[in-house]
């Protein structure tokens, strides 16, 4: 079993090399095997959001509890929001910053 560590390189490296359907299957065990460490799952929403499943990136930020504990979490729910034209809770999601 590969250990945490290099299963993100090999996800920061799929990443890398738009290979982001691969991204998302790996990222999504590695989140599953770190238990929802939010680095984790930062990859696995940036995967989402290269392959356009904007609103499966929200489900993972909302699940895990993410979606406004940081900057970099809140601008990543956000853009999802907007991609997904839902603007009132974008702009609300920006404003609770």
């Amino acid at each position: 079993m590969p250990d945490l560590a290099h299963l993100r390189y090999i996800v920061e490296d799929s990443i890398g090399k738009h290979m982001y359907e691969n991204a998302v299957f790996l990222a999504d065990k590695l989140v599953t095997m770190s238990r929802g460490a939010p680095d984790d799952v930062y990859l696995l929403t940036q995967a989402f959001m290269f392959t356009r499943q904007h609103r499966r990136a929200l489900h993972v930020l909302r699940q895990h509890r993410l979606a406004t504990s940081s900057p970099r979490f809140t601008y990543l729910t956000a853009k999802c929001l907007a991609e997904c034209q839902e603007w009132d809770e974008c702009l609300a999601t920006l404003d609770d910053t």
